[in-house]
């Protein structure tokens, strides 16, 4: 079974802009016999930019996204961005 979910990582402050990783995080196990194994990772999936003339958000690939969008993905998102 695999258990996979947005969230949004550590912002990073530089020279006036804030950077804001959203990330997939996934955990998973694997039971066999009398062993059980569980891995889990996280990969980049966006990033928001909140700088003095406004918001935006990107996916990795370096497409525009709506922060909407991004928001639906992953709720906390609004959260946090309350704060700037």
């Amino acid at each position: 079974m695999v258990k996979k979910e947005a969230t949004i990582d550590n912002a990073v402050f530089i020279d006036g802009l804030t950077i804001i990783p959203v990330v997939a995080v996934s955990l998973d196990h694997l039971l066999f016999n009398n062993f059980a194994t569980v891995y889990g990772f996280k990969e980049p999936v966006a990033f928001i930019i909140v700088s003095p003339a406004g918001k935006r958000a990107f996916r990795i690939t370096g497409e525009e996204v709506s922060i909407e969008q991004l928001v639906e993905e992953c709720p906390e998102i609004k959260e946090m961005l309350q704060r700037f």
